[in-house]
């Protein structure tokens, strides 16, 4: 299974935003380097997606993932705010960066918020990851 089965939901220069109708969301970084207001005005939109459909399952594609800066702080008080106010959890899949350093950054960035109800499991490419998540959905 690969990323065919998505639709176009929101996007920008920092990411494409997709969904699939078994009630996954792709969050798929962008090549380049992004800005912080793209990536907050993204971060809402996921936010809005799985509210308005209740679903709990995201797919993010990190393979063009530059490393992340200052956009770590921000990104831990945006779920902080979203579990607060929705409650609930995420299931994960993660198609992992080839950049070591982009891997790093996203690896810490977790393993400092293992607080928040966000489970994910970690693949090297995208079939596995979209069949992996899928069967999580059904």
């Amino acid at each position: 299974m690969s990323l065919a089965g998505f639709s176009p939901y929101f996007e920008n220069a920092a990411v494409r935003l997709s969904a699939h109708p078994n009630g996954i969301a792709l969050f798929q970084y962008q090549p380049g380097k992004r800005s912080f207001t793209d990536l907050k005005e993204v971060f809402g939109q996921l936010g809005n997606l799985l509210q308005q459909r209740g679903w709990r399952t995201i797919l993010t594609d990190q393979r063009e993932l530059a490393p992340f800066s200052e956009e770590s702080a921000w990104i831990t008080g945006f779920w902080t705010t979203y579990f607060a106010q929705h409650g609930g959890s995420i299931v994960g899949a993660v198609i992992a960066s080839p950049n070591v350093f982009a891997r790093l950054a996203s690896s810490s960035l977790w393993h400092n918020n293992r607080q928040l109800p966000i489970s994910y499991t970690i693949f090297a490419e995208e079939e596995p990851a979209v069949s992996w998540l899928l069967a999580q959905v059904e």
